[in-house]
């Protein structure tokens, strides 16, 4: 499904869109419309609250009074309405999603929750396919999706991971600092192919502490005749299976993977030959955006994608817009294209 500036063309969209677009998606999105275009009048009034709160300030500023006590009293005023505006915001962006995703992953065969509440995240920090952290940190997991693909079970979710940790500044003072340690898509998928034991294909940038391996028949694994897996740290409690999983052609398909989700720069062809350097290697392994585990007769893949997907668009432009269905369309093809580049449902795997 190729795009074409905003719009997909209509010979490529999936069959039957147009009629589920005027049966389901475009009434749910008239009715979302309207309860849109409320909260928007509500923010406006909730800005315009604050906004006669400021001038009262200086007003009463210029009158002799108590600078701190005017400052505490407004600032307490404002508090409600700025309250009001998070809320309304989050509101809106519920209904952006109930009224476009949901419906559209309903079309494609797709389960959607919004809060992904239940997704197994500690699978993938117990695999080390996302870093645990010993300082604070939040994580953020939403839009679950779920079902099924050439006969191919699957699970995904988005996760946004920040350390909250305090710093000390040039000016030897603490200071809160928000880093994005990940932000991506964590997929679970049956493994059509029958596997023993465990195997696991890390980030070269965070690799296996060696204290995870003690006591565990977990091996390093080397792979010949492949330069992707050298920016990976592979281990398994069956070398000998998996050899047999990652064969060169499943390698292959599995760097295709990472490359479409890579942040590593594009060099112009007259300096590629930069590209053969250890140090151009190295900082491709450092910013390899795939992992992947197989344990259980399972696959789990967390893929740093760097963005926030399945929004919908902008909470502050109309929903009555065809237009943003077909990018969402288009966007949800995260789903098929995984499954589709790694050739899971395929009976001579590898």
């Amino acid at each position: 499904m190729a795009a074409r500036g905003d719009t997909t063309p209509a010979s490529e969209l999936p069959e039957g869109f147009d009629e589920h677009y005027h049966t389901v998606i475009g009434p749910e999105l008239d009715r979302a419309e309207g309860q849109r275009r409320a909260a928007m009048w509500r923010m406006a009034l909730l800005c315009a609250a604050i906004l006669l709160d400021l001038m009262a300030m200086m007003w009463f500023s210029d009158r002799n009074i108590d600078n701190t006590l005017v400052l505490l009293i407004g600032v307490a005023v404002a508090a409600l309405p700025a309250w009001g505006i998070v809320l309304t915001y989050q509101h809106m962006r519920r209904l952006a999603k109930a009224a476009l995703v949901e419906p559209t992953c309903h079309f494609l065969g797709y389960e959607y929750s919004p809060s992904a509440a239940d997704f197994p995240l500690h699978r993938f920090y117990d695999l080390r396919l996302l870093r645990r952290r010993e300082y604070k940190t939040r994580t953020r997991t939403e839009d679950e999706i779920r079902g099924t693909h050439n006969g191919v079970p699957f699970r995904l979710c988005e996760v946004e991971i920040k350390d909250k940790r305090q710093r000390k500044n040039d000016d030897d003072n603490d200071s809160k600092k928000t880093n994005i340690l990940f932000r991506g898509i964590l997929f679970i998928t049956e493994f059509p192919h029958p596997f023993s034991g465990e195997t696991r294909l890390l980030n070269a940038a965070d690799p296996m502490p060696k204290t995870t391996l003690d006591g565990t028949s977990m091996e390093s694994v080397h792979l010949e005749g492949s330069g992707f897996s050298q920016g990976l740290h592979i281990y398994s409690s069956d070398p000998t299976q998996a050899r047999s999983l990652l064969t060169p052609a499943f390698m292959n398909r599995l760097e295709h993977l990472t490359a479409h989700f890579s942040h590593t720069p594009k060099l112009p062809e007259e300096v590629s030959e930069i590209e053969q350097s250890p140090l151009f290697q190295k900082l491709k392994s450092l910013t390899n955006t795939v992992s992947v585990a197989f344990v259980d007769q399972q696959m789990l893949i967390s893929i740093r994608t760097g963005e926030n997907r399945f929004e919908g668009g902008s909470v502050f432009k109309s929903l009555k817009n065809r237009d943003r269905v077909e990018k969402l369309l288009v966007e949800l093809r995260v789903v098929p294209e995984i499954l589709d580049a790694l050739e899971l449902e395929s009976s001579q795997f590898g």
